[in-house]
């Protein structure tokens, strides 16, 4: 009997630990370990993480909030701000666990994403600079800073 237990709660872990590789969800649960946060406070900082060049609306945050929500890894509690009701969330002892636990992942990312970078700088090492295409860039970080 203890077997089949202990396969049910690697099942459901196993089903919490995959919501890591859902698009945000990594990304919301590190957000949330800063602070708790309501859903269009998460939107705003994925957009500013990501200088405003991927900016996830409603219909994108929200389900990932519920299902991180269903899944127990964070928690929604009322409250109201500026005579309005909103929902903040934050990350539940389980979730804050988990997290912990997918910091190599979230390192992973980081380094592979870093790896390519300097790939592409390499490759691109004979292409000359674009004043048009600089100051483009510079705008885009003057306006995130």
């Amino acid at each position: 009997m203890m077997n089949i237990e202990l396969a049910r709660e690697y099942n459901e872990l196993m089903k919490k630990a995959k919501m890591l590789y859902s698009r945000y969800s990594l990304l919301i649960l590190l957000l949330l370990a800063q602070k708790p946060m309501t859903g269009y406070e998460i939107m705003g900082h994925i957009s500013n993480i990501w200088l405003g060049l991927l900016e996830p609306g409603p219909s994108t945050i929200y389900p990932k909030l519920y299902a991180l929500v269903e899944a127990g890894l964070i928690e929604g509690r009322e409250e109201v701000r500026k005579n309005k009701r909103v929902i903040v969330y934050s990350l539940t002892h389980y979730g804050k666990a988990l997290l912990k636990a997918a910091f190599p992942i979230a390192y992973r990312i980081s380094e592979n994403i870093n790896s390519l970078l300097k790939a592409a700088d390499e490759s691109l090492n004979d292409v000359e600079p674009d004043p048009v295409a600089n100051r483009i860039v510079w705008s885009i970080l003057n306006e995130h800073q």
